[in-house]
């Protein structure tokens, strides 16, 4: 199982430096389930409004969210209050709460913060480049 954090998701609807490893990288891992939290839908078009996306980069986001296996968010809420770290922000604890409600699938986080903690709750977290 994989995990896709929206640093990670958006790279897959729009042009990154990293957008072609970490596709190379999901299609060396295509028989595994990619999963995300609720959340991701609204953090990744919001992401693209910031950035003016076209509606065609829309749209692909949406085909994209639509694929994914994606946990409810009142589920895991009580996990990510009690989750520790100084500076682990509500909606970076919501994911990781997700990933290790889902049984501590592989993290993909292009965020350095977040990914280290993923490191420190035991799951193993990955950026290809």
């Amino acid at each position: 199982m994989i995990y896709l954090d929206t640093s990670a998701a958006i790279k897959l609807v729009v042009a990154e430096p990293e957008s072609s490893a970490l596709v190379d990288w999901l299609t060396e891992h295509d028989t595994e389930v990619i999963m995300s939290s609720g959340l991701l839908r609204v953090e990744l078009h919001r992401a693209l409004h910031r950035i003016e996306a076209e509606q065609s980069v829309r749209d692909q986001a949406e085909q994209l969210v639509d694929g994914l296996h994606l946990r409810p968010v009142d589920a895991v809420l009580q996990t990510a209050a009690g989750l520790h770290g100084q500076h682990l922000r509500s909606l970076d604890a919501i994911h990781l709460a997700t990933a290790l409600d889902a049984g501590r699938p592989a993290f993909v986080s292009y965020d350095a913060r977040l990914a280290a903690l993923a490191d420190q709750l035991g799951l193993s977290s990955a950026a290809p480049e």
